[in-house]
């Protein structure tokens, strides 16, 4: 305490390096607040970007086994589970249920497109000879 006395007495008054308390409560915020820091794409998008990467990839591998194997209900259950994953995102105010709602609605109509190919190629069945 006599120390900081002994100091407060030697030091001139125009150097505030030395009384941090005065220098700490003689700031001002300015009136906008203090600008923040330009964050890089991967800190504001890697998140988003991850998700709809993971999705968009497993949509592609559902559409080429799908087609391949002529399943049409792995198309319907990834298309429902993309909606519903875009639902959630959506309200926690995400951007990439964008991408998911996209993936939904096309893998959704390439099962309409197939169920509506398969229905015009399918001959009618005869009765009797």
């Amino acid at each position: 305490m006599a120390l900081a006395s002994q100091v407060d007495q030697t030091v001139p008054p125009g150097l505030g390096w030395l009384k941090p308390s005065e220098v700490i409560t003689g700031q001002e915020i300015p009136p906008g607040g203090f600008p923040e820091q330009p964050a890089g794409l991967l800190e504001k998008w890697g998140v988003e970007l991850g998700l709809g990467s993971l999705y968009v990839f497993g949509g592609t591998c559902a559409l080429v086994f799908a087609l391949k194997k002529d399943k049409p209900t792995v198309l319907v259950m990834y298309g429902s589970l993309m909606i519903v994953a875009g639902w959630v995102l959506s309200s926690k105010g995400t951007r990439v249920s964008y991408a998911l709602f996209l993936m939904a609605a096309l893998t959704l109509g390439v099962v309409a497109f197939q169920c509506t190919r398969r229905s015009k190629k399918s001959p009618p069945a005869h009765h009797g000879r």
